[in-house]
């Protein structure tokens, strides 16, 4: 389906049992953000840290962008092919494949490397599609609105009678980042003020900001124009158009890439982000701000056939919500399958914690608050020695 999720459809969520099965139950399509990032593929996920780019691999940024070159416009040209199979590995019985789409965040912001990152996520599902996956999960920009209107773009390219569901993992993600600030509020972290949120007005901001605002933590949600504020209050929020209306808030929710987000928020504060990208991290220039990652789950790695050999360059015990997503579909006993199976589109607030419910029952949970601020005091350390 590709509306509003139907809660008594929800999944039923178990381990699979183990078959014989050769193709794999899940297929999820990241991609890097950066050149330098290519030799993340290659580097085993080690406890206790993510991989980050040594000093030399910047010197060797000359033949990273001839690598990103042939692989994201040649190589898909010649062959039709365009991902890499980064990582293969079960978990809870579930054969979970992460595919890495050979283009980077440059592809996105300029109108002719953004034609061929479409086409090189539309290579990647029919390849996913052509492998037997019943799952296809798009993560990080594969499933930009700008690019692929959030993934419905996709269901023309795809055959009309495929066996494999498609989710952009958002509900997950949503409720994820629910869940994340509701534990920071209930400790006290955002004091007397209201919490200040950017992007509430997106597809996933504004599941996030109804969920919040149900569960009675009080939001200053921003909006860029007069009719997203208009929309936003129709459900009771508190809006504003204004960046500077959050000065005096020392709890940011951060679900938009916005520069200005760097010169607006105050000192001191505390984020909690689920924009891809991060505005905080990606300039680094704000290490006071104290963030953390709201769509960032844990896997129980008891569950694991094996150790992942790739991680979407986060801790082996980390996965992105959005991922776990298309995990918690492919462990359904009930769901949907091929096209009726479909979860792009809007996304229903009043589900969310179902979600939550069904990814627990297989060992994917959020991480408490403790958990979350020791990560985000590690990633403000990072950040002030970079500067």
């Amino acid at each position: 389906m590709t509306g509003r999720p139907d809660d008594k459809a929800m999944p039923d969520v178990e381990a699979c049992q183990k078959t014989t099965r050769n193709a794999p139950d899940v297929v999820f399509i990241g991609h890097p953000a950066f050149l330098t990032d290519i030799p993340a593929l290659w580097a085993k996920p080690v406890d206790g840290e993510r991989w980050e780019a040594s000093w030399w691999v910047y010197l060797l940024l000359p033949i990273w962008w001839l690598i990103g070159c042939v692989v994201a416009h040649v190589l898909p040209r010649l062959f039709g092919k365009a991902h890499l199979v980064a990582d293969d590995v079960e978990y809870a019985g579930v054969r979970v494949q992460t595919w890495i789409v050979t283009h980077f965040g440059r592809h996105f912001r300029n109108k002719w490397e953004l034609s061929e990152a479409k086409r090189n996520v539309e290579l990647a599902a029919l390849a996913a599609e052509k492998s037997g996956a019943r799952v296809l999960g798009l993560g990080a920009m594969n499933k930009a609105e700008f690019l692929n209107n959030g993934g419905l773009d996709l269901l023309p390219v795809l055959p009309k009678d495929r066996s494999m569901m498609i989710t952009h993992g958002n509900h997950l993600t949503a409720a994820a980042v629910v869940q994340s600030v509701r534990q920071l509020h209930d400790a006290g972290m955002a004091g007397d003020s209201s919490i200040f949120f950017t992007g509430a007005s997106s597809k996933t901001g504004k599941a996030v900001a109804i969920a919040l605002h149900r569960l009675g933590v009080p939001l200053l949600c921003h909006a860029s124009s007069p009719e997203r504020c208009a929309e936003l209050e129709s459900f009771g929020l508190a809006s504003t158009g204004k960046l500077e209306d959050g000065s005096t808030c020392s709890f940011w929710i951060v679900g938009k890439y916005d520069p200005r987000v760097n010169q607006s928020i105050p000192s001191e504060a505390l984020a909690c982000v689920f924009s891809v990208p991060n505005p905080l991290t990606l300039r680094g220039d704000r290490p006071d701000v104290t963030v953390v990652e709201g769509a960032t789950m844990h896997i129980d790695e008891t569950r694991l056939s094996k150790p992942r050999g790739f991680t979407n360059m986060l801790r082996p015990k980390e996965i992105f919500a959005c991922h776990a997503q298309s995990i918690v579909l492919a462990a359904s006993t009930s769901r949907p399958r091929g096209a009726d199976g479909d979860e792009l589109g809007v996304i229903d607030a009043g589900v969310l914690q179902d979600y939550l419910d069904r990814a627990k029952a297989i060992g994917i949970t959020v991480p408490p608050v403790r958990e979350m601020l020791m990560r985000a005091k590690g990633l403000s350390v990072r950040r002030s020695r970079t500067m």
